[in-house]
């Protein structure tokens, strides 16, 4: 089962890239802790942490992740790129958020020829580097190596993104409810109705009702009203005439009666 969506997966890597990092080899830390100045980050960790639910918590041991969390396996570099579906050697047609491999090492691709990579090579850090349509990887024209393959990764939800079915300040009623934005597991809720505060996009369940106060929930959580039957209506409209003509009727009877009575 996917964990996320492919943008939102390649959001947080650009976020890392952009933030404050220290190769991990290097670092003397924990996986994706921050140790006071920077975020420890290597190749499939950061991969691994964003899966497990990174979110930049500077206080939380590993910035947010929970270990081994959300059904992915705590693989190292070479065995995470099994777990990828798709591979080519081609890289000439890459899709968003794909795993670009060679041994001992992965990158995630962002498009346009780049890709986040948490690596020793040139700055010792999360950063964005270029891949050529021939594999070769470099920053500028300091190349470094070849990518040797790439893939789709099976926590990855590589669909096109569609819009959302539901937008902030709608009210809407629901048979479920996640105590997160990533979470799995489905929940009864003590409310059934609320307001979509905020949206999510990419993420497994992007609405948060009552800014948190009910919880997060997706498409299949949200009961929507079911459809106007205008036959029912129209037969219903029917039988009001129906019984209105036969009042009138009766009411006519009633007043040419008694205006008989009277003449």
């Amino acid at each position: 089962m996917a964990v996320m969506k492919a943008k939102q997966f390649v959001d947080i890597c650009i976020a890392i890239a952009n933030s404050p990092t220290v190769y991990y080899s290097v670092s003397g830390g924990a996986w994706c802790k921050w140790n006071g100045s920077k975020w420890n980050m290597d190749c499939v960790c950061m991969i691994k942490g964003i899966l497990w639910g990174f979110n930049f918590n500077k206080s939380a041991s590993h910035g947010g992740a929970v270990y081994a969390s959300n059904g992915v396996y705590d693989d190292n570099a070479d065995q995470i790129m099994k777990r990828c579906t798709k591979v080519s050697t081609d890289f000439k047609n890459i899709k968003v958020g794909e795993i670009l491999h060679m041994g001992g090492h992965v990158g995630v691709y962002i498009g346009n020829r780049q890709v986040v990579e948490s690596t020793a090579a040139w700055n010792y850090c999360t950063q964005i580097s270029t891949v050529d349509e021939n594999g070769a990887r470099h920053k500028g024209n300091n190349y470094c190596g070849y990518w040797q393959q790439h893939g789709e990764l099976s926590y990855i939800d590589y669909e096109e993104e569609k819009s959302m079915k539901h937008k902030v300040s709608e009210v809407v009623e629901i048979n479920g409810v996640y105590v997160s934005s990533m979470s799995t597991e489905k929940l009864t809720p003590k409310i059934t109705k609320g307001t979509i505060t905020k949206i999510v996009e990419g993420a497994r369940n992007p609405y948060l009702l009552d800014n948190g106060n009910i919880g997060w929930v997706n498409d299949d959580c949200i009961v929507e009203p079911k459809p106007t039957d205008y036959k029912i209506l129209y037969e219903e409209e029917v039988e009001k005439n129906k019984k209105l003509t036969e009042e009138n009727s009766k009411l006519k009877e009633k007043i040419d009666k008694a205006i008989k009575d009277l003449s």
